[in-house]
């Protein structure tokens, strides 16, 4: 007699359509005890439209968040913020409805805070509340680094726009690698996943099974959706780590890089911090051999209609290679000042034959602390030199170096008074270098590409 189809599903073989069946509520299960257990720590920026957060640590009442939530304040010099806490009913339900959050329960839920640290190119800020609710926890960072495949969680404001707050979305890990859009800002190690987060869910967290901290929804959202696939890139949590520990950072008054360039139509780029009205003087001084043009952005700018667009602050394109101006923010953020080589003005059709050894010195009126990135393309054979002062004390100084992989690159650093405190190769050209500051004053870091024939295109953190 044939056996019926139950009964060959009795035995074990079951389909797997069945089976995804009877798992399905154990898995919403857990997807519905990771949103219970964080959401509570949780915060809703409601001054500007709508924006997230998360508790980190109690004690220290640190909110963490994407940098380009607070970035408008921030740069009008403000450090002042405030934030509502997701609210849980009698039953341990969060309320996701916006008239809980009505404007005279806003008044009285708001917690007024202070950004005391933030990273424009790594988009994180940290948040100092006056107070922090009782019963509220923090959201521990995760210890184990997360894997493509792995499932993801995330909590954010983007429902806002349609009635709702602290909303939830679910999706898996798509990859984890550097993600780089000098030219908009971007430059961190990140998280890429297929949890779909929109406008409002930024700085929201993201979080694996255990319903810890993963990630940090930036604003690195790629893709249409028409023809093209939607990505999602959240800042990492080895991000995250470093970022929560104080660095002592460049102090930006008398910065001085020199290098050779011999790729056509490269673009050199520094990354600095400037603020409100503080005079920049740009100094572009070549060797003669090419023609160098200067140029300087703000790329968080906006038009008269609050569109994004990227400003030029100078835009010196003489036919030579000594390039002056200065120009005075009106923002307080970070500057992007571009060095491009187009041509040996002694060939007629223009073609590139020649090598160009050039320094570019930055002078700041007042002194400005910040992080400083540079990404260039090292000649082979070649050394970078960049001349960055430091204040002495116990935090750190941390220089992370990211190469194309082509070369081995070596970072060497000299204290004032000429001793080497560093000398570190890469893994070929992958650097991650810490040193304490013992004397204050001006310090060298040295990039060597150890390659006889080929030139390395790196990044360079100092942060």
């Amino acid at each position: 007699m044939k056996r019926s189809g139950y009964g060959r599903w009795a035995r074990g073989a079951l389909p797997a359509a069945l089976v995804l069946a009877w798992h399905l509520p154990a898995l919403a299960l857990a997807d519905s005890q990771v949103y219970k257990k964080v959401a509570p720590s949780t915060v809703w920026f409601f001054e500007q439209g709508s924006a997230t957060g998360v508790l980190v640590d109690v004690q220290k009442r640190w909110i963490l968040t994407a940098e380009h939530v607070v970035r408008a304040a921030l740069q009008a010099g403000r450090t002042d913020v405030k934030v509502i806490f997701a609210q849980v009913n009698g039953e341990g339900n969060v309320l996701t409805e916006k008239p809980n959050y009505g404007f005279e329960k806003k008044l009285r839920l708001a917690i007024p805070g202070k950004v005391i640290r933030s990273h424009r190119m790594k988009d994180l800020a940290l948040i100092e509340l006056e107070r922090v609710p009782v019963g509220v926890k923090a959201v521990s960072l995760a210890s184990a680094m997360p894997r493509p495949g792995d499932n993801v969680h995330v909590i954010g404001n983007s429902t806002f726009f349609h009635g709702g707050l602290f909303s939830y979305s679910f999706g898996n890990v798509r990859n984890c690698y550097f993600y780089e859009r000098l030219q908009l800002g971007d430059c961190f190690y990140a998280l890429a996943h297929h949890a779909p987060t929109n406008r409002g869910d930024s700085g929201g967290p993201v979080l694996n099974d255990a319903g810890e901290l993963i990630g940090i929804i930036s604003g690195g959202t790629t893709g249409s959706g028409e023809g093209e696939q939607v990505i999602d890139h959240s800042v990492h949590v080895q991000e995250i780590r470093n970022f929560l520990i104080p660095a002592n950072l460049p102090v930006l008054k008398n910065f001085t890089f020199t290098g050779t360039i011999n790729v056509p139509m490269a673009g050199d780029e520094f990354f600095f911090p400037v603020s409100l009205n503080n005079q920049v003087d740009l100094d572009l001084r070549g060797n003669g051999a090419t023609d160098l043009d200067l140029f300087a952005y703000d790329f968080d700018a906006h038009d008269n209609k609050g569109k994004p667009i990227i400003e030029t602050l100078v835009k010196q394109i003489g036919l030579t290679d000594q390039e002056k101006d200065s120009f005075s923010p009106k923002y307080t953020g970070v500057c992007h000042v571009m060095v491009l080589n187009l041509r040996d003005p002694k060939n007629k059709d223009f073609r590139l034959t020649a090598k160009n050894t050039y320094s570019l010195a930055i002078v700041c009126k007042n002194p400005v602390q910040g992080a400083l990135t540079a990404s260039r393309h090292l000649v082979a054979m070649g050394t970078d030199g960049y001349k960055v002062q430091f204040n002495d004390g116990a935090s750190k100084v941390r220089i992370r170096i990211r190469g194309d992989g082509d070369t081995v690159l070596e970072l060497m650093i000299t204290d004032p008074k000429g001793k080497e405190l560093l000398r570190q190769k890469g893994d070929p050209d992958s650097i991650r270098a810490d040193f304490l500051v013992k004397d204050a004053g001006v310090h060298e870091v040295r990039v060597a590409n150890r390659s006889p024939q080929q030139f390395n295109r790196y990044t360079m953190t100092i942060d």
